[in-house]
Order: C-alpha cells, then sequence, then structure tokens
C-alpha cells in the first residue's frame, strides 16, 4: 500500500529542513572579538615562556661565573704558571728555550667590572706572577657575559678578588690587576669579610630577574637568587 505526501506537507517539510541547513554566519564584531582573546591568551603564553627563559640565562651565567672563580681558586694554590707564547721575557713561563722560569705564581685574580652606568660589563682573570725585581708578567684572559646580562659587585664599581697560593683571599676595590705590592702589603677591604657579584638581566645589577654568587675570605664561593642569605661571614 502506497501512501502519497501531499504537496501541502512536502512543501512545509522542505521548507523545515532548508531552515536548518541554512546556518547564520559570524559578523565583523564577533570575529574580532574572537581573534583579541586569542591574541590576549597567546600573550600571556609568551612572555611566560620569555620570562622563563631569562631568569634560565641569568641562573646559568651565575654558575659560569661560579665555576670560573673556583678555577682560579684551583689556578691558585696548583702555582700554575701563565704561558702566553711571547718571544720573549714577557710572559711567568716563556717558551724560550733555557728560559722557562721567568717569575714567581703568587695567586690567581678575577676582576668585576661594573663599566660606566653598570653597562658594558667585563670579567677579567690572570695568575699573578711577577719576576725577581717586582715586574709585571701576570697573565689577563676576559670572559664574556651571555648576550643581553649584566653583572658586578653591588658595593663596588671595580671590585678585585685575589686568590693566594697559600689559601689567602683578598678584596681590592679599583684596583683591576694586584700588582706584587699590592699582594704583599695592602689588606683587603676593611670589614668585608664577603663580597656578592650580582648577575642582571635588567637594565642594571639593581633590576630585572638577579642572582648572585658570593665569595668570602675563606674562599667560599655559592650563588643564591638576591636575598637569600649565602656566603655568610666566618
Amino acid at each position: 500500500m502506497y501512501v502519497k505526501l501531499s504537496q501541502t506537507n512536502s512543501s512545509d517539510q522542505r521548507f523545515s529542513i532548508s531552515q536548518w541547513q541554512s546556518p547564520k554566519g559570524f559578523t565583523l564584531v564577533e570575529l574580532l572579538i574572537s581573534v583579541a582573546i586569542i591574541v590576549i591568551i597567546s600573550s600571556f603564553g609568551i612572555a611566560s615562556f620569555n620570562g622563563a627563559s631569562q631568569r634560565s640565562a641569568v641562573k646559568s651565567q651565575a654558575q659560569e661565573l661560579k665555576t670560573l672563580i673556583r678555577k682560579m681558586r684551583t689556578d691558585a694554590g696548583a702555582a700554575i704558571k701563565p704561558v702566553t707564547g711571547a718571544t720573549t721575557a714577557t710572559s711567568c713561563r716563556s717558551p724560550i728555550a733555557g728560559d722557562s722560569d721567568l717569575g714567581i705564581v703568587y695567586g690567581s685574580y678575577i676582576n668585576f667590572n661594573r663599566g660606566a652606568s653598570n653597562g658594558s660589563p667585563t670579567v677579567t682573570h690572570g695568575i699573578s706572577c711577577f719576576d725577581s725585581t717586582g715586574t709585571n708578567l701576570s697573565s689577563s684572559n676576559t670572559t664574556q657575559l651571555k648576550s643581553g646580562l649584566v653583572q658586578g659587585s653591588a658595593n663596588y664599581a671595580n671590585l678585585t678578588v685575589f686568590f693566594g697560593f697559600d689559601g689567602e683571599v683578598k678584596f681590592f676595590s679599583g684596583i683591576s690587576q694586584p700588582s706584587k705590592n699590592d699582594i704583599e702589603t695592602v689588606s683587603s677591604l676593611a670589614g668585608v669579610n664577603y663580597t656578592p657579584i650580582i648577575v642582571s638581566d635588567g637594565a642594571n645589577i639593581s633590576s630585572g630577574n638577579r642572582r648572585q654568587v658570593a665569595i668570602n675570605l675563606n674562599g667560599l664561593i655559592c650563588d643564591e637568587n638576591v636575598g637569600t642569605v649565602v656566603c655568610a661571614a666566618p
């Protein structure tokens, strides 16, 4: 038995289906609002990633400085003589045949210079070596900081830490490379038992994400977030 749909019912059915099959499009305002929400959410994610990356770079640089300081302390104890490859008597140990011991190692040094307005900071280090007349035969090497980072002492724009071959530690302010006379006659900074070197990703060492590498007169070296008491005075 066949049932024939009436023309009216068929038309109503087609009209009803067509209504459901014709979705309404987005307006320009709705699209703009959606894009704005996506941009805002994305910006939070990018900012969080950049912040984590910068903190990692600061921590890594602080660790590298700590490793370098420990190396200089070890080199001082081992009384390693620097060789520059010079063909004249301008280094502690010269490659000239029969002229291999030109001076005496007193220790090692590392200098932290903030630079003008905390800009263009440098880290210079070497072995402190002098001949019998006091002539300076010390080596000098510069370590580059990671891009975008600054470092230095909060209290001294130009600070040098000296590690003696006998384990003695001295601090000097305003002296980039201690002379034989400095080492023998000048005491460390009065009342300073330890000093922090700050690493930052800000415009200077007082801003941005920061960590510090602290050194005390016992040669203790450590790094922590700024604000935490570290390497307390002995």
